[in-house]
């Protein structure tokens, strides 16, 4: 599903995983670290498109589209 304001990541372990988004040249978008309890990125500031998302080296596709 395309995402709007935010990614909720869904992970067993939130300690301390990071999180990249890349455009698809390989541009690093965001970066940050997943905590305990904090499980949401915000994406209202990066462009509708596609991207990767990588958390802790898994890559998936993500789509923004608001």
């Amino acid at each position: 599903n395309p995402a709007s304001n935010f990614v909720i990541i869904e992970e067993n372990s939130y300690i301390n995983k990071e999180v990249v988004i890349y455009d698809l040249t390989g541009k690093v978008i965001h970066k940050t670290n997943l905590y305990s309890d904090d499980n949401k990125i915000d994406v209202r500031d990066i462009p509708n498109g596609i991207y990767v998302i990588s958390v802790d080296g898994t890559k998936v596709k993500l789509i923004i589209n608001k």
